[in-house]
This record gives C-alpha cells, structure tokens and sequence, in this order.
C-alpha cells in the first residue's frame, strides 16, 4: 500500500471513530441538545393568570418567539425559561399584562452553545372573546389554532409572524418589518398584512370583507383567496396568485411581474391595466362587467388568466 492510499485510509478510519462517538454522545444524551448547552442554569417558568377585563397584552422582548394558542381552561397560561443572564418581569394591571425580557448579555456571552428552548408559550383561554392586541420588538409571533377572539392586532419590529388555522369575529392587523408573514387557512371580516423588504403569503384565506396586502422588495405570493374586496401592493418585488375569488380586484406592482389565476369569467370583470415597458396579456381598458379588475406595473409583466 502506497503512501497516498495509506493517508486516505487513516483520514476514513478517523472520520468514522467520530461518527461513532457523536452517535455514542446522542445515544447517552437522549438525543436532548440543551445538554449541550454551554448555559446550563436554566429554568422553566409558569404564570397562570384570570385576565377578565384585559385587553392589551405587550411583549418587550430580543431574540425570542412568542406562540400564541387556546387554553385548556379559563386561565392564561405562559411558559417560559429563564437563565442567569436571561431573565423576564411581568407586570399586570386591570387592562394591561407587559412582559419584559431583561437581558444582561455581554459580548462574550454569545461565545457558545446554546440548544436551549427560548420560546415563550401563551394559552389564550377560550372564554376571552375579546381583542387580542399583541405589541413586540424583535420577537418572532406565532398564531395557531384559535377560534373565539373579536379580532388580533399584532405588531412587531424586524421579526417573523404566522398564522395557522385562525378563526376571528371581526379583523386580523398584522404588521411587521423586515421579516416574512405567512398567513394560512384564516377567516376574519377585514385582513391588513403589511410589511417591508420580505415576502408575503397567504393561503387559504376566507374573508367577507376586504384584504390588503403591503411590502417592498419582496415576494406576494396568494393561494385560494375568497375576498369581497383584494388590493395588494408591492414596491419593486413580483405578485403572483391562484385561484383568487374576489369582484373587487386592485394589483399594483413596482419593477415586478404580476400573474395568476383570478376564478370567475374575463367578460364578468371592467378591467384597467397598464405594463410599462412590458408585455401585458390584458385589454388596457374594457368598461363592461358588473365586476372591477386593475392592474398596474411598470418594468414587468402582466399575465392572469380566467376560468
């Protein structure tokens, strides 16, 4: 055996002696990775609260994710960990819960491993029927499985939301910077989706009222969309849809392509459009229908097709 193969042999016997340590250590560790954790005091913590007249709930947090989801029972529920550098103040009133994440972080503290759980769990319990106003800065918010509120207000600062399968009485208010909002199966009165230089999608949205739809330098993308009125707007990004029901139709877009799918008859629609500097596969002006399509770009395409 030559020198060169001899060298290759040695490297693969290593490289499997590791595997077989790191699949030993997992085995040993229950597959848990906060073991792993170069912070290791951590605690889990559990508030249950009655919160009757309460209508504003504000989370003043860095670099966590707050998820949203029914009670089992008619108390509020929130889990969360804290650590020695960590650590969370709640403070509550007749109308008002704050959470407030105090962080005493330094530079080197981000030196590391950490694997440990930093989301914090809300249980809304199903006998509060009221407006569920949520205010964050730099915390992901996930919304999931909750049927009984008048309507959510969620507002946060360079950080994710979604929802997932959301029922309210009256609207959904959504806004956030920065970052992506993922909408799925939800059925409100009124929908406001705004955001900035990210993506937007929804899906499976039923709607009696109207949705609106805001970002720049990003993505729209919608999907089986039923709405008595749809107006989007996107700066310098791309819209795109399937099977979008709605007789009251507004698409504007910037340096962007504009396609999709709209159900419902062409002859049925009054439509305005205009593609500058682009290719545009509808009429630019047609004053008859009961319905109202506009459609207006600049520097891309328009491409919708009716069925």
């Amino acid at each position: 055996m030559n020198t060169d193969k001899k060298g290759l042999y040695f490297t693969f016997l290593i490289f499997i002696i590791g595997v077989l340590i790191c699949i030993g250590v997992l085995i040993a560790s229950e597959f848990d990775f906060s073991k792993f954790s170069t912070e290791q005091n951590i605690e889990k913590k559990e508030i249950d609260l009655i919160i009757g007249d309460t209508d504003q709930f504000d989370f003043i947090i860095d670099n966590a994710s707050i998820n949203f989801t029914e009670s089992p029972d008619d108390q509020l529920h929130v889990t969360y960990y804290e650590s020695n550098r960590v650590k969370y103040e709640v403070s509550t009133t007749s109308s008002s819960i704050e959470m407030t994440q105090v962080n005493s972080l330094k530079w080197y503290d981000y030196i590391g491993i950490n694997f440990y759980d930093t989301s914090i769990d809300v249980k809304i319990p199903t006998s509060y029927t009221k407006i569920l106003n949520i205010s964050t800065d730099n915390c992901v918010m996930d919304f999931k499985d909750l049927y009984n509120l008048e309507s959510i207000i969620a507002n946060s600062k360079n950080a994710t939301v979604d929802f997932d399968n959301v029922t309210v009485q009256k609207d959904i208010y959504c806004k956030t910077t920065n970052s992506t909002i993922d909408i799925n199966y939800v059925n409100c009165i009124n929908l406001t989706v705004i955001t900035t230089n990210s993506e937007i999608e929804l899906e499976n949205i039923n709607l009696t009222g109207t949705l609106i739809s805001e970002t720049s330098s990003g993505v729209v993308h919608l999907e089986d969309i039923n709405a008595d009125v749809v107006n989007i707007k996107n700066n310098n990004g791309t819209i795109s849809f399937d099977d979008l029901i709605s007789p009251n139709i507004t698409l504007k877009a910037l340096n962007g392509v504009i396609s999709g799918n709209i159900i419902g008859s062409k002859v049925n629609y009054k439509i305005i459009s205009s593609a500058t500097n682009g290719i545009n596969n509808l009429p630019e002006y047609k004053d008859d229908g009961t319905k109202y399509l506009e459609v207006t770009t600049s520097n891309g395409m328009i491409n919708i097709t009716f069925n």
